[in-house]
């Protein structure tokens, strides 16, 4: 029996709630906040609320600043930095409650092309604000290192109803929910680093009949923390100055939008794409036709006969159009025989592997960490008191970017001789999601801009010249124009997860070797994780409408698609929904039990992505009070989906619970699939 460690970790220390909140949040209900409703017409959700207006001049009344931005006016209080909003209508709307600690008398405003200056002398601040693009946009800049600013302070308008959260693939919370406003399942007293935790640096509140979203373009520094005050859910950013992180300048953007729950992310996507960011998959496709390939494709990660030849053409038997297969580098990798099945079957197939582990050769547990001299110890990334940084669940170290940088001939090296049974596709992972380092090392020095930056390149080398089909794991919005493919960035991770993970009697271990149990082994979840992480109500595709034509997205690998029994209708109805493939684990047994199913399942999906997975997502919405009934809408016409989570039959198409309406233009009829038709295994 093998007690080898998962070849595809978790990394729990990474996407974990953090419950040490910040103290600025207890300052939040001695702020001055503003009673406020506003109403606007419901505009078509992909375009912020009314044109931009004419006059962009900025207008001073004392410590108020009057500051034209799309929808309306905002009015900015120079010595709090209280942010409110006048609509067209003129009612007022609070985007930002006082800072949660006393700025000080401001210094005076000078106003300049368009830029209103000034300084919080008492705390060495200095502050510009402006209309860019619609938005306003405040930097506030400090050169005091270790200096923090706890603004804005959101969600405190009286008329919000829900916060959106892009945890995975997004979360809309409703403001007075009482499961979200607990500190034991809900997100009080979290806080969230937005580069570690969120997979974009946004977040967002839906209002009466308007939206406010929340933008920081650098947010390296920066975290989000909640609190429930009164039964309702504020949230307030915390940012700290630091030279070394070059952070001394923060700025946020604050947009009014429409009353959409995925307003914020319509508004991150026309972020990117203003900023030359968004490198959609029509492009890299055609820059490497392979990326095509993944359109209409299932993922799964093999084990057993599953990684031979004749376990390929077993699933190309079964009907199995398309798929991505990945494997572990371990000493039972697929071999050539293998690589040339799939290819020749139109699949993707490539192993995993991480530049971020590195353990001694001879004592190495997974050999993608076994990294001869001077890789290990020589790239160990040193703490700032010049201990090494212990590694993945304290085995050896982490290994820095930097000093990979440094010796990029590694990369190179290692990546052939991963390839050399012809794989087309890499998985790289942990190097698109957002834990990022610094490394006091002397002789590879960087903070967390410099791994970020490090890590793109290598990336790009992967994707750009080595021509190899990429993915990498819960990839964050800055990694997009880089990688083709994310797992685990659906997921929105919930705290019990990891405990009930590391129980291996409840979730299985790592043997045995073909069929580890942490893969394999079905659980049933508790209810509050189920609500937590699966619940439809919740969910809200925020990843899918900024980023669904540029890379494919899907959920982790050890929560796979056949490892919650209870919940696969739910969670094949989601997938079609937001026109996102599933990922599976697979192996000799798996394909002959679960086989039919899957592949039916394959087969319903693969010409709504071949058709729509170039395409982005144009519309969210809810047809239903409680959220049962969603639907959503690709490109110009091209693809429109409604799926049913309930178990009430719903309107005139008469779509029973459970199942799922897709609609191709030229369909003369919708498409349904309900999941619990199809073939299915036996219990297990």
């Amino acid at each position: 029996m093998s007690s080898t460690p998962p070849p595809f970790p978790q990394h729990p220390r990474r996407t974990h709630h953090r419950r040490a909140m910040v103290a600025a949040l207890a300052l939040v209900s001695a702020a001055t906040l503003v009673s406020a409703t506003w109403s606007t017409a419901h505009g078509a959700t992909t375009h912020p609320v009314g044109p931009a207006p004419a006059d962009l001049s900025i207008r001073r009344h004392g410590n108020l600043l009057d500051i034209p931005v799309n929808g309306g006016v905002a009015q900015l209080q120079t010595d709090s930095l209280a942010i409110t909003a006048r609509g067209h209508d003129g009612r007022p709307l609070t985007l930002s409650a006082p800072a949660a600690q006393p700025l000080g008398a401001p210094g005076p405003v000078t106003v300049k092309g368009g830029t209103a200056s000034w300084t919080l002398p008492e705390h060495g601040l200095s502050v510009t604000a402006a209309a860019v693009r619609g938005r306003l946009q405040v930097t506030v800049h400090s050169e005091q290192d270790g200096a923090t600013l706890s603004w804005p302070v959101t969600g405190t308008d009286p008329s919000a109803t829900q916060m959106q959260l892009p945890r995975g693939e997004g979360l809309g919370i409703p403001v007075a929910d009482p499961f979200w406003n607990s500190t034991q399942n809900g997100v009080a007293g979290a806080s969230y680093g937005l580069e570690t935790d969120l997979s974009m640096p946004l977040w967002g509140y839906t209002l009466a009949g308007a939206g406010v979203s929340y933008l920081v373009p650098q947010p390296i520094g920066t975290s989000l923390g909640f609190s429930s005050q009164d039964g309702r859910l504020h949230g307030i950013a915390v940012h700290t100055f630091s030279q070394r992180e070059a952070t001394r300048d923060y700025t946020v953007t604050f947009a009014l939008t429409a009353p959409s729950p995925v307003a914020p992310a319509q508004d991150y996507r026309r972020w990117l794409s203003d900023q030359g960011q968004l490198v959609t998959l029509s492009s890299k496709i055609a820059a490497n036709p392979e990326v095509g390939k993944l359109l209409g494709a299932f993922h799964a990660y093999t084990w057993g006969s599953a990684r031979t030849a004749q376990g390929v053409q077993q699933m190309q038997a079964l009907g199995l159009s398309r798929l991505w297969l990945g494997y572990d580098a371990d000493d039972q990798p697929m071999d050539t025989q293998a690589v040339a099945a799939a290819k020749q079957a139109g699949y993707l197939v490539g192993p995993y592997d991480s530049f971020a582990n590195g353990q001694d050769p001879a004592t190495a547990d997974a050999p993608t960490s076994a990294w001869p001299a001077p890789v290990y110890p020589g790239y160990c990334i040193h703490q700032q008191d010049g201990s090494v940084l212990a590694g993945f669940h304290d085995r050896g170290c982490y290994l820095s970017s930097q000093a990979f940088a440094q010796h990029d001939g590694f990369l190179t090296q290692r990546t052939v001789r991963m390839t050399a049974n012809g794989s087309n596709s890499y998985f790289l992972d942990v190097d698109a999601a957002g834990e990022l380092y610094d490394d006091f090392s002397a002789d590879h020095p960087m903070n967390q801009q410099q791994d970020e930056a490090n890590r793109i390149a290598r990336m790009r080398q992967l994707s750009g010249p080595d021509k190899l089909v990429l993915g990498s794991e819960a990839a964050h919005g800055w990694a997009s124009p880089v990688i083709d493919f994310s797992h685990g960035s659906l997921t929105p991770p919930a705290d019990g997860l990891w405990p009930l993970e590391k129980n291996k009697e409840v979730w299985g271990g790592y043997a045995p070797a073909t069929a580890p149990g942490v893969f394999f082994k079905p659980v049933t979840l508790p209810n509050d994780l189920t609500k937590a992480m699966f619940d439809p109500t919740y969910r809200i595709p925020l990843l899918e409408t900024a980023l669904h034509d540029a890379q494919v997205n899907l959920d982790r690998w050890e929560l796979s698609y056949t490892k919650f029994p209870a919940l696969e209708t739910t969670r094949a109805l989601q997938a079609i929904l937001q026109n996102t493939p599933l990922n599976l684990v697979l192996n000799g047994p798996t394909l002959n039990t679960d086989g039919k199913q899957l592949a039916a399942l394959q087969q319903y999906f693969a010409p709504l992505h071949e058709a729509a997975g170039t395409q982005p997502m144009t519309d969210f919405s809810y047809l239903s009070a409680d959220h049962q009934v969603q639907q959503t809408s690709f490109g110009d016409g091209v693809l429109q989906v409604t799926a049913n989570f309930g178990t009430s039959t719903y309107g005139p198409g008469a779509l029973p619970g459970g199942c799922v309406d897709a609609k191709l233009k030229g369909d003369k009829q919708p498409r349904r699939l309900c999941p619990s038709t199809l073939p299915q295994a036996p219990l297990k």
